[in-house]
């Protein structure tokens, strides 16, 4: 997982008039106009502790740092106060790539085993007997890269299992209703159930959080 450039000073930690050098991962990028037509960046940052709004103004020197959503960036900024909010006003700003920084400092980890999760969605694939389908499930569940992209993925971007290990644990979790509902319905094909929640998030793993 990266983990060159270390991280600090996290956001819960941030108070007024701080001025910071930090790193974050950049949840929105909008931009906007101001009431007199200038160009600025509403951002939206973000650690494993939470999140925080981000101002670039017009006459900021990063204003044209080329990044985008789901980018990680290092930001010179001061903690300013608005509406009783706290918010970055950025001053300077650079891109840094993902291989540098270590994800579970930005995005919260799942409170199961990891490891043990994986066991237990190897126990599922190995439970489904349709050759062909099985053959398909273990397309991907064989390549090792695509696994360990599969493992440390979140379940959504927003709104659920936010955090690493979280597709694992969404993926169990429905593969798991399919088994109680396969048990009060059996006549269902079971195996493409199964099969369908093993996969139905799987290009997640292939994708920037």
């Amino acid at each position: 997982v990266g983990g060159d450039m270390k991280k600090e000073l996290f956001i819960r930690d941030l108070k007024e008039g701080l001025v910071i050098r930090e790193i974050f991962l950049v949840r929105k990028k909008v931009l906007k106009q101001t009431r007199e037509g200038n160009d600025y960046y509403d951002l939206l940052l973000a650690d494993k502790t939470g999140e925080i709004e981000a101002k670039v103004w017009s006459d900021s020197g990063a204003m044209g740092v080329e990044f985008d959503r789901g980018d990680f960036v290092l930001v010179t900024a001061k903690v300013d106060v608005y509406r009783q909010k706290a918010r970055l006003i950025i001053e300077d700003m650079s891109r840094v790539d993902s291989s540098e920084v270590d994800m579970a400092v930005f995005v919260p980890t799942c409170p199961q085993d990891i490891d043990a999760m994986l066991d237990r969605l190897k126990n599922v694939v190995s439970g489904i007997d349709n050759e062909h389908l099985r053959a398909l499930v273990d397309t991907f569940f064989s390549d090792s890269e695509l696994v360990e992209k599969f493992k440390t993925a979140p379940g959504a971007v927003r709104m659920h299992h936010t955090y690493i290990g979280g597709l694992l644990e969404h993926t169990l979790s429905v593969a798991g209703l399919i088994e109680l509902i396969c048990k009060h319905y059996p006549d269902l094909n079971r195996d493409l159930l199964l099969v369908s929640a093993l996969l139905h998030d799987i290009g997640l793993s292939l994708i920037h959080i």
